[in-house]
């Protein structure tokens, strides 16, 4: 099966959210991230993005690539 390009669109935001919250977690600790209001609301933001996109994907293409949880 392949994918069409609304789910190429979810993988998409779901590698974009993920690597944004890569970005601007790196380096900072649990205690300074939790102090940080406005990088852990843009976080939270971004993980309700990642999983939004993550809920369109349909499951042909989940059960096509079981390797990725």
């Amino acid at each position: 099966m392949k994918p069409d390009e609304r789910d190429l669109a979810y993988l998409w935001d779901m590698l974009d959210a993920a690597q944004r919250i890569e970005r601007l977690t790196e380096g900072v600790d649990y205690a300074a991230f939790v102090d940080d209001e406005r990088t852990s609301l843009a976080v939270e933001r971004l993980l309700e993005n990642l999983g939004e996109a993550a809920r369109h994907v349909p499951p042909e293409l989940q059960s096509a690539h079981p390797e990725i949880p």
